[in-house]
């Protein structure tokens, strides 16, 4: 009988006329019927009339009529009955109407009547209805609804949520989205989804947020993503993780933000990594953090790379660890670097194990300060070709003690057609042509009676 009814008819039936209706009575009445009901009338029907219509009489209910039913209304409407409806019809639930409905509710949106709501709709959904929707349904927001979201409705997901959305989802999130999102969501982001962020998103990454990241997360940041990051945010990577970082990706650092890096990061740095680096990254490094270096790290830089340290840089290094560095790494320090050393220094560098192993010009920066310092046992280690190259200054500069020290072939170097077993005038010349002082051998001469070194039996003394 109802379904009978013209409009005008229908117009007549008050609210509470709608209320009493049975719902065996409602089933009569069609979509049309139900579009022709003003909002006064539809105030009457209860959530448990609107509960039993069938898909096809909601289809009637326009959006307009949806936005003036109250929420104890909408609270009778089921998931599949929300799940039937068109998104002309969404439209009209208003963003305080989709805050009230219940996650059973929500579970009949389908992820493209999601995608379908307006911004301001999306505004009424709190973080705990957001944790509620399925991967299949966030799968249905778009880039630039997720970037309307609030902080508190982020708060929502769950890292699992976070892992499933695709990267051009992931590209609506601002920076200052990312920087709210907790450590317990960040884990839910896989190495591709972070390497699909743009520069503009990971400046919104917070130190303490890098540090939680594992190691597999990092993989996916590109040497351009890491070069983009501020002192600030570097610092709250963990030397284990400095550690997991691939060659490639540590490719991006620039000098200045290695130069930021504080000694606990250095440490987690192994020798193949720093043998990785460029010459305009090892330019960033102070000579603190070059001092906090292990020798197992140094083991790694080559002699190119020492080759280009400041003498402010090399200042940093320690005698100990000069000692420790192999003599294929020393050969890369010119004689202008070596001039530089500090005599702490230079000491390690010129001692009796490693005096053979010095270069030419090596040999050749050793001041005529330095040069009284050298131990005995340091200048009897020099070679044959390592006498020969000393140079004028330095020879006059050696002491009695140090003179006294020579092996027969060590004079010979440069007295070469002495025979090591008497005085020889030619090859006293020769000696004093090179650099040696007539107050040198007389202090030679005073050191004994009749010497029995080298030097003492080329001179008589």
């Amino acid at each position: 009988q109802l379904s009978g009814l013209a409009d005008s008819q229908l117009d007549g039936l008050r609210s509470l006329q709608l209320t009493a209706l049975s719902d065996s009575q409602l089933d009569g009445l069609s979509s049309l019927q139900l579009s022709g009901l003003s909002d006064s009338q539809l105030d009457g029907l209860r959530s448990l009339q609107l509960a039993n219509l069938a898909d096809s009489q909601l289809n009637g209910l326009l959006s307009l009529q949806l936005t003036a039913l109250a929420d104890s209304q909408l609270s009778g409407l089921l998931s599949l009955q929300l799940t039937a409806l068109a998104d002309s019809q969404l439209n009209g639930l208003g963003s305080l109407q989709l805050t009230e409905l219940a996650d059973s509710q929500l579970d009949g949106l389908s992820s493209l009547q999601l995608m379908a709501l307006a911004d301001s709709q999306l505004d009424g959904l709190e973080s705990l209805q957001l944790s509620d929707l399925s991967d299949n349904q966030l799968g249905g927001l778009r880039s630039l609804q997720l970037m309307a979201l609030a902080d508190s409705q982020l708060d929502g997901l769950e890292s699992l949520q976070l892992s499933g959305l695709v990267d051009t989802q992931l590209n609506g999130l601002r920076s200052l989205q990312l920087t709210a999102l907790a450590d317990s969501q960040l884990d839910g982001l896989s190495s591709l989804q972070l390497s699909g962020l743009s520069d503009s998103q990971l400046n919104g990454l917070r130190s303490l947020q890098l540090t939680a990241l594992s190691d597999s997360q990092l993989d996916g940041l590109s040497s351009l993503q890491l070069s983009g990051l501020s002192d600030s945010q570097l610092n709250g990577l963990r030397s284990l993780q400095l550690m997991a970082l691939a060659d490639s990706q540590l490719d991006g650092l620039s000098s200045l933000q290695l130069s930021g890096l504080s000694d606990s990061q250095l440490n987690g740095l192994t020798s193949a990594q720093l043998s990785s680096w460029a010459d305009t990254q090892l330019d960033g490094l102070r000579s603190l953090q070059l001092a906090g270096l292990a020798d197992t790290q140094l083991d790694g830089l080559t002699s190119l790379q020492m080759a280009i340290f400041e003498d402010s840089q090399l200042d940093g290094l320690s005698s100990a660890q000069l000692l420790a560095l192999a003599d294929t790494q020393l050969n890369g320090l010119s004689s202008a670097q070596l001039s530089a050393l500090a005599d702490t220094q230079l000491s390690s560098l010129t001692g009796a194990g490693r005096m053979a192993g010095l270069t030419i010009a090596q040999l050749q920066a050793v001041t005529a300060t330095d040069i009284p310092t050298l131990t005995t046992t340091s200048v009897t280690a020099l070679l044959a070709g390592q006498v020969t190259a000393l140079t004028a200054t330095q020879i006059a500069a050696m002491t009695a003690t140090q003179l006294d020290s020579l092996s027969v072939v060590q004079v010979q170097a440069i007295a070469t057609s002495w025979t090591g077993l008497s005085a020889n005038t030619t090859g006293q010349n020769a000696w004093t042509a090179a650099g040696l002082t007539t107050t040198q051998v007389t202090a030679l001469d005073a050191l004994h009676g009749t010497g029995t070194g080298a030097m003492s039996v080329l001179w008589g003394v």
